[in-house]
């Protein structure tokens, strides 16, 4: 099942956030201020236009067209690019619940394929799962997980480790 995507922005430029989530120790960056105002300079996406990888593989560029039709474009440093990845999706769910009040709710990707490889070092398995529209993620996973999701599979359960 293909299902789109969908991103609600109805935020202004008053508005405050209804839930933070905390970065990761090492995933913590010092937020850049505007001294003369000492407050953050905010963008409100009105849609995103483009994706690249610049300099070489060390930068990650977002294009957007602002609220107000305005281009705008954020360049991150490949480790912030790997931050937001790991954070988007807790605030996806986060939003999801606060939107249908349902503490259970989660934001999920349906499952177009995956594959399972052996990594280089051969310490662990690799396991890259793939949306029917072309977002991926890779997992390593040590061969006592991959075994228990096996047998998990194969048996119906609907544990976890």
């Amino acid at each position: 099942m293909n299902t789109p995507n969908t991103v609600l922005n109805s935020a202004s430029a008053a508005s405050q956030p209804d839930e933070l989530v905390e970065l990761a120790a090492d995933a913590k960056n010092e937020a850049t201020f505007d001294q003369q105002h000492n407050a953050l300079h905010k963008i409100v996406s009105g849609q995103l236009t483009t994706c690249s990888v610049i300099e070489g593989g060390k930068t990650i560029a977002l294009d957007f067209v602002g609220q107000a039709g305005e281009p705008v474009s954020i360049e991150m440093p490949f480790d912030q690019a790997a931050s937001i990845v790991m954070t988007l999706p807790r605030l996806l769910s986060a939003a999801l619940k606060m939107q249908t009040r349902d503490a259970q709710a989660r934001y999920v990707f349906f499952l177009g394929n995956w594959s399972l490889e052996l990594a280089k070092d051969q310490n662990c398995r690799i396991l890259s799962l793939r949306t029917p529209d072309g977002f991926e993620v890779a997992f390593a996973i040590s061969f006592e997980i991959s075994a228990a999701m096996g047998s998990a599979l194969a048996g119906g359960n609907e544990t976890g480790l």
